[in-house]
């Protein structure tokens, strides 16, 4: 988690919901797998490790050095994270759950993901309105940075998972995506966008796996696809293996009182923890 995350509220209605999905997507992973680590700074490693007490195994401070980029920025902490990995990796955002361990085919591909968002739906709502802001305002670095917008690909993919073993995609993905943003810090500090993030992550990657040919192996093939054995809410927890709480579902205030209601049953040593800290505005 990078501090940017934390002044956003990771799209969740409030910090204090945002901090209870952070504790129960930690909890959840560490009764599978015995290695968790986390890339944060040094205001996330006070809040989640010194103050929450969260299980990691390792925990790394590489996201200090992003601290002076612009606070929406919030997916250039995870791509930044992608790239520093020197082995085969999966990384799960910190509104997914699980209640089983992951499929194996997932930690032998090369491009792992969620699902795919390649749809004309998906592209002509999310996607496109702030591409077509890119295309029309930035300044690209070069013909390489120019080509990622102005090719026939709409591919993207959800990185609720992300990673693989084809690490150097990933390097390239931070290497542009950089590139882009320094170019352009100016704009992007004039009229940042939201959906700026899902383009630096997400369609930028499918630009690249598309360019190398590489094939991304999914959780799932669409969200329309996501069945009895995920959900994209916590009504079936625990029930339900695998739990990825998408967009606009984390401000549903029912969905936030039974996340709340999960963590005040389950981890009471978290709850009486974020309750101190509400109450002392340490947190917020």
């Amino acid at each position: 988690m990078w501090n940017k995350n934390f002044l956003s509220t990771g799209g969740w209605q409030d910090k204090k919901t945002f901090l209870n999905s952070f504790i129960l997507s930690a909890h959840s992973i560490r009764k599978y797998y015995d290695d968790l680590i986390l890339y944060t700074d040094e205001f996330g490693y006070d809040l989640l490790v010194n103050k929450l007490k969260l299980p990691f195994t390792q925990v790394h401070l590489d996201l200090e050095k992003l601290n002076h980029h612009h606070e929406s920025l919030w997916a250039l902490g995870k791509i930044y994270t992608y790239a520093l990995q020197e082995a085969p990796f999966i990384h799960l955002d910190f509104d997914f759950y699980i209640t089983d361990t992951l499929p194996e085919r997932l930690f032998t591909a090369p491009v792992c993901c969620y699902c795919n968002e390649t749809s004309d739906h998906l592209y002509e709502t999310v996607y496109k309105p702030p591409v077509d802001i890119i295309k029309k305002n930035f300044k690209f670095p070069d013909q390489k940075s120019r080509s990622f917008f102005f090719s026939n690909s709409h591919t993207a993919y959800n990185a609720g998972v992300m990673g693989g073993t084809e690490l150097s995609i990933f390097k390239e993905l931070y290497s542009e995506c950089l590139r882009l943003i320094d170019n352009n810090s100016g704009f992007i500090k004039a009229r940042m966008e939201e959906r700026f993030n899902y383009v630096f992550e997400q369609y930028m990657l499918g630009y690249l796996t598309d360019k190398r040919n590489i094939k991304v192996e999914c959780f799932f093939d669409h969200l329309n696809h996501v069945g009895k054995e995920a959900k994209t809410t916590l009504y079936y927890y625990p029930q339900t293996k695998y739990m990825h709480i998408l967009g606009v579902t984390k401000r549903n205030r029912m969905l936030g009182c039974h996340l709340d209601d999960i963590i005040f049953n389950d981890y009471p040593e978290h709850y009486e923890i974020i309750a101190e800290l509400m109450q002392k505005k340490i947190a917020v």
